[in-house]
């Protein structure tokens, strides 16, 4: 196996001025989108790879980083000027300049250290060659530094030094009856949050237990949850056990575009959406198995933690244990 050649130290003193071209390139960008992101990564950018040629290593996440906003900076430099000052004497060029132009248009640093090594094989002159070797040039404490930091990278993010956010001791956290994780009350109902749902892990905008007491205080809101989805449950069997008899059958079809589309009996793609609906159905009522298990699970829990605190509470079987199958 040949060994890699050890890569000298590159100079670490470069700053953005250093760059006219990109620092142009990144502001003229940030002016047509209306905002200074790019500019201010660029600076950020140029400031970390320095700072990661001095230390002697830099840690992956912010190398990754670097390199994008390089490539973002570098593309829009060809959008935006190089394109025109490569291409004015094109009808002049000889094959092995046509060949050298095929790196165009270029979207990142290692596209610049490529074209680099062209240039220095290409022998026709012309003002597409300078304004090539002269971006080149521009960017080489660039390309040096990340070709010296590609070895010398440190995995995982730097730890956080800052203090810990002060904790509001007068916050009232207790158990949401929907999704069961521990959220703040206000004015005796869960305050507004997303939804987790077991099994599949599908979150919503808002959580159902936002209309509810939390389990400290009541059942009330997973009593409601366990009969919601039992009657979702009741309402997919009895789909299934008919669909043999559908007249029509409605799916979501991505023909580009997710819509939806229905079929009867005597349209071609019939078969096909009475497998897909079946197979839909099916996996629903797997599912709501599924979540009734867990959701009866943690209604058994809260009876009996209530109920060791003196509190009973009236909850029909049918909540409880379901209905016989």
């Amino acid at each position: 196996m040949a060994k890699t050649a050890k890569i000298e130290k590159p100079r670490s003193d470069f700053k953005i001025g250093d760059f006219p071209t990109l620092e142009r390139a990144a502001k003229d960008y940030d002016a047509k989108m209306g905002r200074t992101r790019y500019h201010q990564h660029l600076l950020n950018c140029v400031a970390n790879l320095a700072e990661g040629v001095e230390a002697g290593a830099v840690r992956n996440v912010i190398f990754q980083d670097s390199k994008h906003t390089l490539g973002t900076v570098i593309h829009h430099v060809w959008s935006l000027e190089m394109r025109r000052a490569v291409h004015a004497n094109e009808s002049e060029w000889n094959y092995d300049t046509k060949e050298a132009m095929n790196y165009f248009p270029f979207s990142g640093i290692n596209d610049i250290r490529a074209l680099g090594n062209k240039l220095q094989k290409l022998k026709q002159p012309g003002s597409h060659k300078d304004a090539l070797q002269g971006f080149v040039d521009e960017l080489r404490p660039l390309i040096d530094a990340v070709e010296y930091l590609k070895t010398r990278l440190v995995k995982g993010r730097a730890p956080n030094t800052r203090p810990p956010a002060p904790v509001n001791p007068n916050k009232d956290v207790k158990t949401c009856p929907c999704c069961f994780r521990s959220i703040a009350v206000r004015g005796g109902k869960m305050v507004h949050h997303g939804y987790d749902r077991p099994g599949d892990g599908h979150q919503t905008d808002s959580c159902w237990g936002i209309r509810y007491a939390p389990l400290e205080v009541s059942t009330e809101g997973l009593e409601w949850l366990i009969g919601f989805h039992d009657q979702k449950l009741k309402e997919d069997k009895l789909e299934l056990k008919n669909l043999p008899n559908a007249t029509k059958i409605s799916i979501l079809v991505q023909n580009p575009r997710l819509k939806l589309e229905t079929y009867t009996p005597e349209d071609k793609g019939w078969k096909k959406a009475y497998d897909y609906r079946k197979g839909e159905l099916e996996g629903d009522i797997r599912n709501r198995r599924f979540n009734l298990t867990i959701y009866r699970r943690h209604l058994k829990e809260w009876i009996k933690w209530h109920e060791d605190r003196g509190k009973t509470l009236d909850i029909p079987d049918s909540v409880k244990d379901g209905e016989a199958e």
